[in-house]
């Protein structure tokens, strides 16, 4: 007789239906091949159920399996050997049942979970009824199956639905994401439930929404804008001066009359809601204070600049007031820019302060880095200049040097800037890094300013 190999499980095969040619020669011997002690092991994703005296069972009454992991999702097996009493004991019923993990949020939901249910036939595994389908677990959708999966009253040894005991085999899988949102009642509240409420997205300001809520993290920053005194403050500029007319759009929730309002007063508003607050605070009067319109607030605009901009009319207005400096103390750190000669005794170097540091996600030679310590330690390469590339010294002509940067002073709060948008040489275009990038909850720098 010719070698068959065992097939995997048809995932559309029903009663009746073959997945082998049965009209070959010789049949008897290899359908020994396809008996139930022949199926392809169990894969990760899959787990195996048998059910012992199944004859023994009534109407309604269930058992359930040994749980099966995949991902964070838990699941079981829920059978009904004798039936549902829906089915009036006339079908032998199936379910995929979601069993929580410990710990996971009472209001978890599984969107989209693809999840298979096999009863299997002993002597024959091609006539097994598999059926799948796609289902949104919850904790109000917990379970989901089929009431039909064969007739009771065709279970018998003879058959092939019952094998050594009286046994019943099923197997079930799931292909499942992690549990990707959470089922929230009409009560919900956000600072209830984490003491944060976040900022609204009013179009595409979630790199703004992200500064500030950073920038409101920092108690020390906090305080500085609270400190500031707005009330001779002038208006803040805007595009072209013409703010009210390019800022009404933007108006509709701001009180006034279309007039631009104060920065620091519109910073200091949001910062007050985002502490008092229930609800996700509108950011709509602090973009206008920048003279933004409707197509600004679609607009991706640079993090950094607009930080810079903060810090910088911050400090404009504490100028000549007890809190004079204080944003300089808060942020700025200090650099040496170096070349040192190798053969002669000649250094340049120049001193500067930052006030952010902007960290390469993909390296100078195209390697991606994978975390900020990596970053850092390009940022900080020394380069070495020599050939037609050496380095012109004073009095001494074309000389051998390393060129590099040297941290001389971190700051109290350090600001990393990653650059996320890189110039591709194929496209000649900015395009996005998504990659992986890691950074500790840690981050020990001695290693890169050692005067400190």
């Amino acid at each position: 007789a010719p070698v068959v190999r065992p097939v995997t499980l048809d995932p559309y095969l029903r009663p009746g239906e073959r997945a082998g040619d049965d009209s070959m020669e010789g049949r008897g011997t290899s359908d020994q091949l396809y008996t139930k002690e022949n199926l392809p092991p169990l894969a990760d994703h899959e787990i195996e159920f048998n059910i012992k005296d199944v004859l023994n069972f009534t109407a309604g009454s269930s058992i359930r399996s040994d749980p099966k992991i995949v991902g964070n999702f838990r699941f079981r097996i829920l059978v009904f050997p004798a039936g549902t009493h829906s089915t009036g004991g006339a079908q032998v019923s199936a379910f995929v049942e979601a069993d929580p993990i410990d710990g996971l949020d009472a209001r978890w939901v599984f969107h989209g979970v693809k999840y298979q249910v096999a009863l299997l036939n002993w002597t024959d595994y091609r006539r097994s009824v598999v059926k799948a389908d796609m289902w949104t677990f919850s904790k109000d959708g917990i379970d989901r199956g089929w009431h039909d999966m064969v007739r009771t009253a065709d279970l018998s040894q003879e058959t092939g639905w019952l094998g050594p005991g009286n046994t019943l085999s099923f197997r079930a899988s799931c292909y499942v994401r992690s549990a990707d949102g959470m089922n929230l009642s009409s009560d919900y509240t956000c600072k209830k439930e984490t003491g944060y409420i976040g900022l609204k997205n009013h179009g595409a300001t979630c790199y703004m929404n992200g500064l500030l809520q950073s920038l409101f993290h920092v108690g020390e920053f906090r305080r500085i804008v609270y400190s500031i005194d707005c009330d001779e403050q002038p208006d803040a500029p805007g595009k072209d001066d013409k703010i009210e007319d390019r800022g009404r759009q933007l108006s509709d929730e701001v009180d006034g009359e279309g007039k631009a309002p104060q920065l620091i007063e519109a910073l200091q508003n949001v910062f007050y809601k985002l502490q008092t607050s229930d609800a996700a605070v509108n950011c709509r009067e602090l973009m206008k204070s920048f003279g933004w319109d409707t197509m600004d607030a679609f607009t991706q605009h640079d993090a950094q600049e607009l930080n810079r901009i903060l810090c910088d009319r911050l400090e404009e207005r504490m100028k000549g007031t007890q809190s004079d400096g204080s944003i300089k103390r808060l942020f700025e750190g200090e650099m040496e820019n170096y070349i040192e000669c190798l053969d002669v005794d000649y250094t340049s170097r120049r001193t500067e302060t930052f006030y952010d540091i902007q960290l390469n996600i993909k390296g100078e030679r195209g390697q991606e880095l994978q975390n900020i310590a990596e970053s850092i330690r390009e940022f900080t390469n020394e380069e070495t200049l020599e050939g037609d590339n050496a380095y012109e010294a004073e009095g001494h002509g074309k000389q051998r040097a390393k060129k590099g940067i040297r941290f001389l002073r971190f700051p109290p709060v350090l600001n990393l800037q990653l650059k996320r948008f890189h110039f591709d040489l194929e496209k000649m275009d900015m395009v996005k890094l998504n990659t992986r990038f890691e950074f500790p909850r840690k981050l020990d720098l001695t290693g890169f300013a050692p005067g400190e």
